[in-house]
């Protein structure tokens, strides 16, 4: 299904003001803020606080209530300034399928997508958008960030330190760097051409990234403009179906664009190894062991270090 003919939502889209592409002026670019809602009624308030508190102001904020169940649409009925929206009958259709919905919704020039528990510092939209407004023909810049704890305590950076943009896709491919979704503002034309997130991915971001990254450079900015917060209601790196996904997410790729057969090999090592990890720790020794086989087969200097470290 294309971005176009998403489902309808309830409530219809407001056009937005033609932008300004190709100005200085950050300010004069349109920006639309993407905001899928599930189950995040601890954190909702203040993620809403840091998106209006930005020194650029998003053209409109789009939210889209993904089926909550623990209070998060009776807050969101009462918040100021945005655009509510649900899927017909209230379903529950995952992450990857309400920013699909909410990207079709939208009509500024730029989207910007915040993960409903974290949070935003307030020249984020600025940042970004002073780099977009210099050179129309960016397609996607990310920033660094902070990794924090369900309380904001922060662990980690996004990044590791001096992180430059490699701008081959094939480092994508194997490392998945743009952690979030945060911390990324898109050209909405790069977006609808690569067809947005693909509903019922698992992560649903890397597929995309890559699809965008195959076609335009990326931008990375240094700065530190938003929190990522980790917790265990997220999705754990030990889910088996996530890693499967993530295989999906490599082969589709491959098919695709013409990755290096060495970088192709190295991912599917890393998936087969943590898939063959996961089938041990149910105690499926057979096809544990046979996916720990094939990643040292894909990939033997890695095989060897991750034997020699007792991992």
């Amino acid at each position: 299904m294309g971005v176009s003919e998403a489902e309808p939502l309830i409530r219809s889209a407001r056009p937005a003001a033609p932008a300004a592409v190709g100005s200085p002026d950050p300010r004069s670019l349109t920006v639309d803020v993407l905001i899928a809602v599930y189950n995040a009624a601890p954190f909702l308030r203040e993620m809403f606080d840091s998106v209006r508190a930005q020194t650029v102001k998003p053209t409109r904020i789009l939210v889209l209530d993904d089926g909550s169940t623990d209070g998060s649409a009776e807050i969101l009925a009462h918040e100021p300034g945005i655009e509510l929206m649900h899927h017909p009958g209230r379903e529950n259709l995952g992450q990857s399928a309400t920013l699909r919905a909410l990207l079709a919704a939208s009509t500024s020039s730029y989207v910007a997508i915040i993960d409903a528990d974290d949070l935003w510092y307030p020249t984020k939209l600025e940042t970004h958008l002073t780099h977009m407004a210099k050179d129309p023909g960016i397609a996607l810049t990310y920033c660094d960030g902070w990794v924090v704890d369900a309380a904001g305590q922060r662990l980690w950076p996004l990044l590791p330190e001096r992180h430059v943009e490699p701008n081959d896709v094939n480092a994508l491919l194997m490392n998945c760097y743009i952690r979030t979704p945060t911390s990324v503002v898109v050209r909405r034309d790069v977006m609808v051409a690569a067809d947005g997130l693909r509903p019922g991915l698992i992560p649903c971001d890397h597929d995309l990234w890559l699809r965008i990254a195959e076609k335009h450079p990326l931008v990375h900015l240094p700065d530190k403009l938003c929190d990522y917060r980790t917790h265990p209601a997220q999705v754990s790196g030990g889910n088996r179906r996530m890693w499967e996904h993530t295989q999906r997410v490599l082969v589709d790729a491959w098919r695709r664009h013409p990755y290096r057969l060495s970088s192709v090999r190295k991912r599917w090592a890393v998936i087969s190894y943590r898939l063959g990890k996961i089938d041990l720790g149910k105690g499926n020794r057979v096809r544990g062991l046979a996916l720990l086989a094939r990643a040292a087969l894909l990939d033997p200097p890695r095989a060897l270090r991750t034997f020699v470290a007792g991992d």
